[in-house]
């Protein structure tokens, strides 16, 4: 069955600016740094490190006013009402077991309408809070729509609302938004495996750099799949 596009419910969206404006400045604090380098209009590919559930929402919250959509894994969507929560903060479902061709028309319809995308280019949570390899979808999506990408580096929600945690504790966090950067140089060519690569590295490199991150051989972006699960909230 056809999924309709993700939307932001009106009402919703301002019950949740609210709650997120609340959330992060209280009970966890947060700096955000390099709120200007966010383009104003016209398509956007997000991508960040993933170290938390908090991450899309502290993500959404930092970026406003323009509004993020995210995918999100399917399974986050069998409970009925994170489903309903989700579904009405612009996230939409992926399948990460196969090829989603349905999450990837979602994906380029909404660049093509001028949105913002979010992806978080590791496909899941790092259970270290160091960067792991990062897949190619954010790649592919950016040379096919020919669209800038926005880093982010995103500290401290693992210490808030690690992996395993029921409720978020206290913590101090920081979100800090990079130069948006294009990846002309990959236009009009093959995207080989080798092509593939380095972009990828490149993504790595850039939110690494808003980390303060020494990158590892071993820790460069290799392309870790392919567009095969795309980049999800995990």
């Amino acid at each position: 069955m056809k999924q309709a596009m993700p939307r932001f419910d009106p009402f919703w969206t301002v019950a949740g600016k609210i709650f997120l404006w609340l959330l992060f400045h209280t009970y966890l604090p947060t700096r955000v740094r390099g709120r200007f380098n966010i383009p104003r209009r016209g398509p956007v590919i997000l991508i960040a490190n993933h170290i938390s559930y908090l991450d899309p929402m502290l993500i959404g919250w930092a970026s406003l006013p323009r509004l993020v959509y995210y995918m999100g894994k399917k399974e986050l969507f069998d409970s009925r009402f994170v489903s309903f929560i989700l579904s009405r903060w612009g996230t939409f479902p992926v399948d990460r077991s196969s090829l989603d061709r349905q999450a990837i028309v979602i994906s380029l319809a909404l660049l093509k309408d001028g949105q913002v995308l979010g992806l978080f280019p590791e496909g899941t949570r790092s259970g270290s809070g160091e960067m792991q390899q990062m897949r190619s979808g954010a790649v592919r999506f950016a040379v096919k729509m020919r669209c800038p990408i926005l880093p982010v580096g995103v500290k401290g929600t693992d210490r808030s609302f690690g992996r395993g945690a029921k409720l978020p504790k206290p913590a101090r966090l920081s979100v800090r938004f990079g130069q948006p950067f294009e990846l002309t140089e990959f236009y009009d060519q093959p995207m080989t495996a080798e092509r593939t690569e380095q972009a990828v590295n490149l993504m790595h490199e850039k939110i690494a750099a808003l980390l303060s991150l020494t990158i590892s051989p071993c820790g460069r972006g290799r392309v870790r799949g392919d567009a095969e699960a795309h980049q999800c909230s995990s």
